[in-house]
């Protein structure tokens, strides 16, 4: 009985001295590769990542990042991280481009009711609020600001003129910029329509 005991004693130890080899897991939200064309600050809004080691839980993540939104380039930040075995998982990246904006663009523009028209589109950045202004009918010009919501772009104005209402989205990526928006006007009937513009650099 004492030997079995002792065993059992034995057994506990060997078992409970076992060391964990599994490494965290890192998880990467938003977008991956993500760009920055209209920007409304001028540090980089990273959308972040998580680390979970399968054996103890939520670790502490280690980001190396350095993106410079002053400067137009293809910038990369690095996600990893470490259990108290000294695990570490497998390094997780997340490619940023930062585009300059400035300039003037082609743009058509498809809405539902009034159809598809050519217009002109200009943005300067100042690295507080990027400003769009949009040609558009019955507007002669409207400016529009560009904000930064729930990950996204979202186009910032509730009313042009007293004339129209303008909501949307902007949506980018490294190669082309695209505004979809619902414009309604504030004068005459009621209507509504919903747009969506493509640009080209010009």
């Amino acid at each position: 009985m004492k030997h079995c005991l002792a065993f059992v004693c034995l057994l506990f130890v060997v078992t409970s001295c076992k060391k964990d080899d599994n490494p965290p897991i890192v998880e990467v939200f938003g977008k991956n590769p993500d760009s920055v064309f209209v920007k409304t600050y001028a540090e980089y809004m990273d959308p972040g990542a998580k680390a979970t080691d399968p054996e103890d839980g939520p670790v502490e993540l280690i980001v190396a990042k350095n993106v410079n939104m002053n400067v137009p380039g293809h910038y990369l930040i690095f996600y990893s991280a470490k259990d108290k075995y000294d695990n570490v998982s497998e390094k997780k990246q997340r490619d940023v481009y930062v585009i300059k904006a400035d300039g003037t663009y082609s743009a058509n523009e498809s809405c539902s009711s009034s159809g598809a028209q050519s217009l002109t589109v200009t943005i300067s950045s100042n690295y507080t609020n990027d400003t769009i202004s949009l040609k558009d009918f019955p507007v002669a010009l409207f400016t529009t600001k560009a904000v930064t919501k729930e990950g996204g772009y979202q186009i910032y104005q509730q009313q042009l003129n007293g004339v129209i209402q303008i909501e949307g989205a902007i949506t980018v990526d490294h190669s082309s910029m695209t505004i979809s928006y619902t414009r309604t006007s504030l004068v005459g009937p009621p209507a509504s329509e919903n747009c969506t513009v493509s640009l080209t650099r010009n």
